[in-house]
This record gives C-alpha cells, structure tokens and sequence, in this order.
C-alpha cells in the first residue's frame, strides 16, 4: 500500500493515467480524492455509502495496475510535484503583475481598433471627391532664346602627364583638337537637340582667355609641346573652323574675347598695354582675319580691356576672365573671392552709370553657376598644380546656358568635352 502522505497524489496519478478510459463518476471521486478529502466527505457530497466510494476507488486502482502503472515510482512524482508547486507560488506573484499588463495593453489596443473602425467607417461614407485637371495652357509656338557656349581655359599645347595627376587626366595637342570638336558638336546637339522646346535664335560665344598656357612659368617652357608661334598659328586655325561650324547652325554668332592670365609676355601682370602684349589676343585677331568676308553672321568683338560687356535678349552681361580675384584657399573656397570680385566691379560700373546682370568668368577651372555669376570650367582639365594642391578632381568641361528675354539666366549646365 503506498504510504498515506502519497494517498492524494496517488489518486491524481491514477486520474492522470487512466484519463478518458475512466467513467465521469470514477473521475470525480478520484479528482477528489486527489484533493486530500477523505472516504467521508466524498460519500457526504455524493450521496454514497463509503463502502462504495472504496469500492470504486479500488477498482480503479486495479484497473490501472492492470494497465501498467507502477506506484512504487510515485514518491518521485511526489517530489517533482511539490517542486514544481514551490516554483509556481514563487512566480506566481510575477505571473499576476504580467497578467495585469497584458490585460490593460489588451484594453488599450481594442480602444484603438475600435477607433481605427470608426474612422475607417467615417471615410467609407464620406463622398469621394470627383478631381478635375487643370487646364494647362500651351505656347502658341517655340519660346525664341539665346543660346551661351562658354569657351575658356583652353591652353593648348599645354602638355599634362596622366601618372602625375595621379591617373585622372592628360593632355596635349590631339587630346585638345579632340576635346575641341566635341565642344562644336555638343553646343549643336544641346542647343538643338535637347533644348528641342526653345527656338534658339542666336549663340553667345564668349572667348574668356588662357587660351594658350605660354611660357609664364619656367616649367610651362620646357614641356609645352610646341613653341608659343606654332601654337597660335595652329589653333588660330582651329578655333576659327568651329565658329564656322557654329555660324552654320545658328542664325547669329557674337563672340566677346578677353584675354588671361597666362597669355602674357611678362613675368608680372602689366597695367598698360595689357591686352595687345597677350598672346590670346593675337589668336583673337588672327580668327578675325581668317573668318573675314567668309561668314556674314558673326560678330567678334575683342575688348582691349580687362572686361567686356554686351546685351542678350535685354539682359546685359560683362566678361572677365577672373585673375582680377585673389584668394579661395580656405572653406569657401572660390565662393569668397568671386564673390568679392562680383560686388566690387557692380560698384565700378555703377559709379560709371553703367550696369550688368550677370558676371562671367573663367579662370579658376571649375564650373560654378551662382545666380547673376557664372564660373567656366576648363578644356585642359585636372592637371599636376590641382593635384599637388589636393584640389577636387573636375572633368574637362565648358558652361552651357539660355536667356529668356523675361527670365534672364536659363537652364545651365556642362558641355562634357571627353
């Protein structure tokens, strides 16, 4: 017989093993039991003798035995049992705590639901709004603007070693005639092609100096690729075959030259005399010369100062090649110097009761559209001083834009020339 500590635990274990094999009558006096009462109480609550609430009790004893269950190991069952007891009092005030959150997380995500159907049944209700397109106007016909290539920085026969740029960039006289052509292609293809919307009646093409890199510097000297007088007699050429080109597919050319920096026959910048002493103004000439009684629809204009200004569709531009501003080495970078350039010449001109929109320059080398100023890139591109100077590497590249007679300044960006 097992012990009478495990009496109440055995009648739950013969419970647990008989399961449904058991009569609803068995299962409650052995559930019962298992709850500690004793033959007494059970016959009390049922309304049986004891003698039958033993008799049942036996039988279902017996009857688990026959089918296998071993009470000899429930004093282990016994032991697990009460653990497991032990552990759930432990956790069972944790088990309430958790409870009650859940329960109120509960609570507060039907609220939500039931808002959430409440707004949907409010939109569903709602009558949707019937949407009428706005009635866009269009032109009568193409808006006629004039067109900007920007063409400076050149320094043909400059010759830029691809290992000392740190493989970004080379050049030298056929890579420029390559960049150059493709500058005259592209002007056509974006002017006419994907300004496709803007009848485009006539082409700024501003000559904004450096042209050619000269023999300035001692090192420029010794690896230019020819001697300053080939070099101008060969692009003079060169440059006077593009504007032919372009007089061909514009219905006006007007071309204002300054000249740079680089062009000059002294080691300092001459206040006198600056321009007719500039090797790019002897190229301006000679392209005058050679498209003289040639073409009837260009206009060169070569300022024999260091600015130039001209009116486009009733907006007035001034020229300059840019080496007038100093500086542009710290976090500004050419923003400051540019900046202090524009403002003082505004003051000059206005003291002279003269005025300009826009400012145009080359110069620095990197294309920069900052509203009323316009910086050119370069045809020569990243060359050994931008790379020892850790400067920002720049494609070669020449500024493209439109003036609307309303808007002024219009839809700029790069003409990539490699």
């Amino acid at each position: 017989m097992p012990h009478p500590q495990t009496k109440p635990a055995l009648w739950g274990a013969v419970l647990l093993f008989m399961g449904e094999d058991a009569s609803p009558q068995t299962k409650k006096i052995l559930e019962m039991s298992a709850q500690g009462l004793g033959v007494d109480k059970i016959s009390k609550s049922l309304g049986k003798d004891n003698r039958w609430v033993t008799r049942v009790r036996s039988n279902a004893l017996r009857d688990a035995r026959a089918a296998g269950f071993d009470e000899t190991r429930l004093d282990s069952v016994v032991r697990v049992t009460r653990t497991a007891e032990t552990l759930t009092i432990e956790e069972e005030h944790s088990l309430r705590a958790q409870n009650k959150l859940l329960r109120a997380e509960v609570r507060d995500m039907k609220a939500e639901l039931a808002e959430s159907r409440a707004l949907m049944r409010m939109l569903d209700s709602a009558a949707k709004p019937k949407l009428k397109p706005i009635n866009t106007k269009r032109g009568k016909g193409p808006r006629q603007v004039a067109a900007t290539a920007f063409l400076s920085d050149t320094h043909f026969d400059e010759v830029v070693n691809l290992q000392e740029t740190g493989g970004v960039n080379e050049y030298n006289r056929s890579i420029a005639e390559r960049r150059l052509k493709a500058f005259a292609e592209k002007t056509v293809v974006v002017a006419r092609d994907l300004m496709s919307g803007f009848d485009v009646v006539h082409l700024d093409l501003p000559f904004g100096g450096d042209m050619v890199s000269g023999n300035l510097h001692e090192e420029l000297l010794r690896t230019n690729e020819r001697e300053i007088m080939d070099t101008v007699d060969h692009w003079s050429e060169q440059l006077a075959t593009v504007v032919m080109t372009l007089s061909k597919e514009f219905p006006s050319v007007r071309i204002p030259c300054v000249v740079g920096n680089h062009g000059r026959n002294t080691k300092k910048p001459r206040h006198k005399g600056r321009v007719r002493d500039n090797f790019d103004w002897l190229i301006y000439r000679t392209v005058q010369r050679i498209l003289e009684g040639q073409v009837d629809n260009v206009q060169m204009a070569i300022s024999e100062s260091t600015d130039i200004t001209w009116e486009t569709m009733g907006h007035t531009y001034c020229l300059t090649h840019g080496d007038q501003a100093s500086g542009g080495a710290g976090w500004g970078g050419i923003f400051s110097p540019i900046m202090r350039l524009y403002e003082k010449k505004l003051k000059a001109y206005a003291g002279r009761g003269n005025s300009f929109d826009y400012l145009i320059m080359g110069h620095w080398h990197q294309l920069l559209d900052a509203g009323p100023i316009m910086v050119n890139g370069s045809l020569k591109g990243y060359d050994e001083f931008a790379h020892n100077l850790n400067f920002r590497p720049e494609p070669a590249q020449q500024a493209f834009w439109l003036t609307d007679p309303e808007r002024g300044k219009i839809f700029s960006g790069p003409i990539f020339v490699e």
